[in-house]
């Protein structure tokens, strides 16, 4: 067997909220963050809400974002819980429901900064 075999043999990789490959190594940890994003669908920022939800995903293969409306019971709960007060607003959360880091109203986080994040 050679090397680049045993290396990966050896290799410890952790896994998004849907099982997914995710970027960046662990030591045997399985992470499962959720990544959010809090939005009103028929607000002027709609559009950008979705437009980052694609970009992100193309760019972090694997990787997702989790819409949630506002105007829908879940999306008003979660903002509740986290005390969001501004919209559109990105959390990563932890798989224990406890809050990583938020991002409240505009500009929008640079893409890699959101899924570090979300990658633990």
């Amino acid at each position: 067997m050679n090397n680049f075999v045993k290396s990966l043999r050896n290799l410890k990789l952790f896994y998004n909220k849907n099982l997914y490959l995710a970027t960046g190594v662990s030591d045997g940890i399985i992470s499962i963050m959720r990544t959010v994003i809090l939005y009103h669908p028929k607000s002027e920022f709609a559009g950008l809400a979705e437009d980052y939800k694609r970009d992100y995903e193309r760019r972090h293969y694997g990787q997702e974002i989790e819409m949630l409306s506002l105007e829908e019971v879940e999306g008003a709960e979660t903002a509740k819980t986290y005390d969001i007060v501004r919209y559109p607003a990105i959390l990563a959360i932890k798989d224990d429901g406890s809050l990583l880091k938020m991002w409240q109203d505009l500009p929008w986080p640079p893409l890699d900064e959101v899924a570090a994040y979300s990658t633990g």
